[in-house]
């Protein structure tokens, strides 16, 4: 018994095939070439604005922060650990650049942590060092707490008197989805 006659070079009509449509693919770039300098006087953490990306209502894959940045470029016990580094965070809205950073600003997950993440530290050294942080995956607890309207936030971070994080220049990337699938 004969299901169905194809074409000669076709494949036969009683196999089946999976056809698998994607959407496309965008990466944001953000950038900034402003200088923003972070010191912090005593223990505290003192977080600065540096900029931002205010989300849309679009399904994210990925985050990247690249930076050019330095510190103070000496510690009298760098086996203590380096005390400046860049955050991620959400934030409700951008403030200016360079402005202080409270934790009132900052969005808290459904457990009362701050949604802020490490992205890198900055390396103990006079001159400007080129960085790249880590990927923040699509598995990432960023995008869960991540609300239309938020703004996804590099800060410049530093703690312990003298500390001090000096940056000059940021590229902030972003993949996300394109929102219309290529009609094929």
């Amino acid at each position: 018994m004969v299901i169905d006659t194809v074409p000669t070079g076709q494949p036969p009509a009683n196999q089946l095939y999976r056809l698998i449509l994607t959407r496309p693919v965008t990466i944001q770039s953000v950038n900034s070439v402003d200088q923003v300098v972070t010191t912090a006087s005593d223990a505290n953490i003192v977080r600065k604005y540096y900029f931002g990306y205010t989300a849309s209502e679009s399904d994210y894959l990925a985050l990247q922060l690249k930076t050019d940045a330095r510190d103070q470029g000496w510690a009298t016990e760098p086996q203590r650990g380096l005390w400046s580094w860049f955050e991620i965070a959400i934030l409700g809205s951008a403030p200016q650049t360079g402005a202080i950073v409270t934790e009132d600003q900052i969005k808290r997950d459904n457990t009362g942590n701050l949604c802020t993440w490490l992205s890198h530290t900055i390396p103990l050294t006079k001159t400007y060092t080129e960085q790249t942080g880590p990927v923040f995956d699509a598995n990432h607890p960023l995008w869960k707490n991540l609300e239309k309207g938020n703004v996804i936030s590099v800060l410049v971070v530093a703690q312990f008197s003298q500390w001090k994080g000096d940056v000059r220049r940021g590229n902030l990337a972003i993949e996300e989805l394109v929102e219309e699938p290529i009609p094929l």
